[in-house]
């Protein structure tokens, strides 16, 4: 992948919270940092292998947080990655 990556903000986020955009191909998640805790979210695209090295690459670079993937309801095939991963994966429930 040619990683890339946007820092996001948001008057919403809880004080010291920050986000970031990661990209590889057409893949792209979200992890958001907040007081040593890290999740990754958001994450879309169709190649799973994409998807996968954007779990890797948040894991390598929040090697210092505890860091876990947050799946939709219904979405087997993100929290199968997350599994995979060896990430607790949880579903949000609505």
């Amino acid at each position: 992948c040619d990683w890339s990556s946007d820092v996001c903000s948001s008057d919403l986020s809880a004080p010291g919270a920050e986000s970031q955009v990661f990209r590889c191909h057409e893949a792209e998640g979200v992890v958001t940092t907040c007081a040593g805790q890290s999740v990754i979210h958001s994450l879309t695209g169709d190649n799973d292998v994409d998807r996968a090295a954007i779990i890797d690459y948040a894991k390598e670079t929040h090697e210092s947080t505890t860091i876990r993937g947050l799946a939709l309801p219904g979405d087997r095939r993100t929290k199968n990655l997350f599994e995979e991963a060896r990430l607790p994966a949880q579903v949000l429930v609505h």
